[in-house]
């Protein structure tokens, strides 16, 4: 007896509307169960032995079915291509009518390993970095990764995601000038297996997935697909009830997502930039406007050149009139100085800009 979910999610699931179309469509009485019509949420129902009814229609789930296909070369990892291009749902045998989705996807230079089911549960579980799902590669790259190679894979990598987690390669044969290595991702993005080797300076030749989670790829032939044995979905659906799962590496998740935030520049506090003009250039105000020491002062050419002319800060325009203080002079809320006497000459530029 299969265990008891909530109406909106079992019509969802029999592919009758989206979760929150299929709320509305119980909202509004459409929707029966067992003869009675429901209008709240929350209801659960037995997806095995309740009847239920949309519009007086009964809803049955689609059986549930899985595939595991040997992904040739060349071939996309999607359900359709608008270019046209090859898919791995070509490679289902004919007959197969049942609607699937790709579990794992490839990139359309690796070969290997794909699941192909209609189990939304399962595909969530198996590639969700959460879950931790381990999926085995066989990648031949050119040259040979020496100590150093290794110990950078095993710190992690800086990509622009943020920090990779720790890559263990094993060795497991040498010809010519290529290795093969053997590597085990519980996660991953976009191609990163390919970009993570090209940043530590090893190129791809070959890649291939030969295993994920309980499947394994065994002897099946480039572009081939069959049905999973009774053996094999039971080992998948363990995976629901948490068998042959590894708690999810909660340290190394905050490791990666706050790297990333580590590398993003600071943004100095509103207001600082107004008494700048230190980092080089001309520094703005709250309001875009140059600050009077960050842009008048080095306006006239770059950070320490030594400035030719009567005056060092150059000549101001006649009734032009300070937007501060002056360099030196008395800071906000300090006692006013005394006046000069009628009698001293006043030292440096008198307060129309000009020499006195």
């Amino acid at each position: 007896m299969a265990a008891p979910e909530r109406l909106q999610k079992f019509l969802a699931r029999a592919g009758s509307a989206s979760r929150r179309a299929c709320e509305e469509l119980i909202r509004q009485g459409r929707v029966r169960v067992n003869g009675e019509v429901i209008r709240e949420m929350g209801v659960k129902v037995d997806p095995e032995t309740a009847v239920v009814l949309l519009d007086d229609e009964r809803v049955r789930l689609p059986k549930l079915v899985y595939f595991i296909a040997n992904k040739p070369k060349g071939t996309v990892s999607t359900s359709s291509d608008p270019h046209g291009r090859p898919t791995v749902i070509n490679l289902l045998p004919k007959g197969s009518r049942e609607r699937v989705f790709v579990v794992g996807r490839l990139d359309r230079e690796s070969t290997g390993l794909v699941l192909l089911t209609n189990n939304g549960e399962l595909a969530q579980r198996m590639t969700h970095p959460r879950y931790q799902v381990i999926k085995r590669y066989h990648v031949r790259v050119k040259g040979y990764p020496d100590a150093t190679i290794v110990e950078k894979l095993r710190k992690g990598v800086w990509l622009a995601e943020g920090k990779t987690p720790s890559i263990e390669p094993r060795v497991l044969e040498r010809e010519g000038d290529t290795t093969l290595l053997e590597i085990d991702l519980s996660e991953g993005t976009n191609r990163i297996l390919r970009r993570v080797l090209a940043k530590v300076g090893l190129r791809v030749r070959r890649l291939t997935r030969v295993a994920m989670g309980p499947l394994m790829l065994g002897e099946l032939r480039f572009g081939e697909a069959r049905p999973l044995t009774e053996p094999e979905v039971s080992a998948l659906l363990g995976i629901l009830e948490g068998e042959n799962l590894v708690p999810a590496a909660a340290a190394g998740r905050r490791e990666m997502k706050y790297a990333a935030q580590s590398r993003a520049p600071r943004r100095p506090a509103s207001g600082s930039v107004a008494r700048g003009g230190r980092s080089g250039g001309p520094s703005r105000g709250r309001l875009g406007a140059r600050s009077h020491r960050g842009g008048a002062r080095n306006a006239g050419g770059p950070r320490g050149a030594k400035r030719k002319g009567p005056s060092a800060r150059g000549p101001r325009a006649a009734g032009h009139k300070r937007a501060g203080p002056r360099r030196g002079g008395p800071r906000a809320g300090a006692a006013a100085p005394r006046s000069p006497r009628p009698s001293a000459r006043p030292r440096g530029k008198s307060q129309q800009g000009g020499r006195t």
